[in-house]
């Protein structure tokens, strides 16, 4: 299984030389109260940023590593509102697509999805 994640992030430090080292997917979260946010995760070889929004003025937004081979992510993020939270995040085996859950320092709870789990943006 560790193989697959090695040649998954390959491909992808691969596709990132290739493309000039952009690699951007689709990101949704969505919260226990029904808030639904939707951005892009922007990976290049040196950082990895995502930004969401839900169209009447709230966005949040974050960093994380995507030279990381791991499959758990853990991803912190920071809301116009004050809010912050943090999230943890299991990627497929190609790294680019992933699921998770995390809370908001109100106590919000939250689901993220990004790449092909991800809805459209």
């Amino acid at each position: 299984m560790r193989l697959r994640s090695l040649m998954g992030c390959l491909a992808l430090i691969c596709f990132l030389s290739a493309c000039g080292g952009v690699f951007t997917v689709p990101v949704e979260v969505k919260t226990s109260k029904g808030q639904i946010l939707r951005g892009t995760a922007v990976a290049t070889a040196q950082a990895g940023t995502f930004e969401v929004a839900n169209g009447e003025g709230l966005t949040c937004s974050g960093t994380y590593d995507p030279q990381s081979l791991e499959r758990t992510l853990e991803v912190a993020l920071n809301c116009s509102d004050g809010r912050h939270g943090k999230a943890n995040i299991q990627r497929d085996s190609t790294l680019a697509n992933g699921i998770g859950q995390g809370k908001f320092s109100d106590g919000t709870e939250f689901e993220v999805e990004f790449g092909d789990y991800a809805g459209p943006t």
